[in-house]
């Protein structure tokens, strides 16, 4: 709002005129707000009705706030995910999916994260702010992990935080309505990336206080979590984040100190009896894999058992596959591989896989091609490659969280790029 006074003789009648920046800022605001309200609700309230009216106030509204700015592109990474759903699509049709309502079901969740990391995708590169991005998803998260901390502290460093199997699983009630916080991995993999950038903000910004706090409950719900994804990439990400930010003065006094930190902490994880029973012999279980020593750990026993029960299945049908989600029907236990790569063959076959993964050389050469990259796009590609290893270990093509990450990636690498072509127009011109 802005007052306007065009005679001095008439100060007592100011007149009022709504400015139609202010309207864009309020709106934008808004945009900003659903962003963050529907990653809170995704990671606290999973699959619920909370989590769907999120999503669906974020997607009306950002799409109208962009629809009128004609700001809304579908970029050559989202065009591969419409064309990994079409091909899904066709085969659902054509009848070889193993379980066609299933797979039905698990389609109509793609194309849901489809609609929504497209919007995000697009609301983020109209707004070109990135320090606002970065605030807000470590916000976010920090709110997420105190209000799953709290709803799971009866039962807090007596077994893994918010972990689920079969029939089990770590629910709670929200004004009455049953609900499920993201599980153990979800937790440290969200934290983890968090901690990456909050660390990042306390290196390089003020109020350094802030973000050292949010530091401690990272790592804390790492710890709880129990997750050896989580720690690795806490890990591996801290010593390249202190490698990358620090000045060549600096770097060996960083590397130090980061190496002495991760002693101290595996100390703590293997002589504290909580964290040793949450986390210590978890991470022994793959000490002894990577020697391979026996392994005592029901994890990593049924993480073989399931890799065995996918390569069986993509045996079967390895062109084409058995439909989205088939390894949750056909297998075992009803749940996934635990193998994004296994999972994608078996649902989708090579063509299926082919397609999918097809992202990947495009993210390696839009960040090669990048002579001059700042340090926030080095730290995006760094957690882009993490997730790739870590894609062994896990089932992402319809997780949230992962799609949330990979908008911001495809944002910053577009973000570099339009900087790189518009500094060449200039040089041009």
């Amino acid at each position: 709002m802005q007052l306007v006074n065009d005679d001095p003789s008439t100060l007592a009648k100011p007149r009022i005129i709504t400015s139609r920046k202010t309207a864009t800022i309020d709106t934008k605001s808004i945009c900003w707000f659903l962003l963050g309200l529907q990653l809170l609700m995704a990671n606290i309230t999973k699959h619920s009705i909370y989590y769907q009216i999120s999503a669906l106030l974020f997607i009306s509204v950002c799409f109208l706030y962009l629809f009128v700015r004609k700001a809304i592109r579908i970029n050559k990474y989202y065009f591969i995910s419409a064309t990994f759903i079409l091909y899904n699509l066709v085969l659902i049709f054509a009848g070889y999916a193993t379980d066609t309502a299933h797979s039905t079901k698990m389609l109509m969740t793609i194309v849901i994260n489809f609609v929504l990391f497209v919007l995000i995708y697009c609301f983020l590169t109209y707004v070109k702010d990135t320090e606002k991005l970065l605030k807000m998803y470590i916000s976010i998260i920090a709110l997420c992990d105190i209000i799953i901390l709290f709803v799971f502290r009866g039962s807090l460093l007596s077994g893994r935080l918010a972990f689920s199997w079969g029939d089990y699983v770590s629910s709670y009630k929200l004004l009455g309505i049953e609900v499920i916080t993201d599980g153990s991995n979800g937790i440290a993999y969200f934290s983890a990336i968090a901690i990456l950038f909050s660390t990042y903000l306390f290196i390089k910004k003020q109020n350094k206080i802030k973000y050292l706090l949010c530091d401690f409950l990272f790592l804390f719900s790492i710890l709880a979590t129990g997750s050896r994804k989580g720690i690795i990439i806490l890990v591996i990400g801290l010593l390249f984040l202190l490698n990358l930010l620090g000045k060549k003065s600096q770097k060996i006094i960083y590397i130090m100190i980061a190496i002495a930190f991760i002693i101290l902490l595996f100390y703590l994880i293997q002589t504290v009896p909580a964290l040793y029973k949450i986390m210590g012999s978890r991470l022994e279980g793959l000490y002894n894999l990577v020697l391979r020593r026996d392994v005592n750990d029901s994890s990593i026993s049924t993480r073989q058992r399931l890799i065995q029960q996918a390569i069986s299945f993509i045996k079967k049908r390895p062109m084409i596959g058995h439909g989205l989600d088939a390894f949750r029907i056909m297998g075992p236990w009803g749940i996934v591989s635990d193998n994004n790569y296994l999972d994608i063959l078996v649902s989708s076959g090579i063509f299926g896989f082919l397609i999918y993964y097809s992202y990947i050389p495009l993210v390696l050469h839009d960040y090669f091609k990048l002579k001059k990259k700042s340090d926030f796009c080095k730290i995006f590609f760094f957690v882009f490659l993490l997730n790739v290893i870590m894609e062994l270990g896990q089932v992402t093509y319809f997780e949230r969280n992962f799609g949330f990450f990979y908008a911001m990636l495809f944002y910053i690498l577009h973000k570099e790029t339009y900087k790189v072509d518009k500094i060449k127009c200039k040089t041009a011109t």
